[in-house]
């Protein structure tokens, strides 16, 4: 098994053959947290397609759902 020398700074690498970007390398816990903030974004942009669409509730109307439901 080939070994792979790790950089110590969690930068990513990129590889590259015939001179084109094939692949970058990226520290495992950088993968995740991008990873994370990607999932947050699509959240993001799908509350906001479905604002754009007449879909969501006013602010006082969450408020009063979360409310009620924290009573229970």
């Amino acid at each position: 098994m080939k070994k792979v020398r790790v950089d110590k700074n969690t930068r990513p690498l990129p590889e590259f053959r015939a001179e084109r970007g094939v692949s970058v390398r990226v520290d495992v816990q950088d993968y995740e947290k991008m990873q994370e903030r990607l999932e947050l974004l699509e959240e993001v942009y799908k509350a906001e397609e479905q604002l754009a669409n007449g879909e969501g509730i006013s602010h006082e109307e969450a408020k009063s759902r979360v409310l009620s439901r924290l009573a229970q």
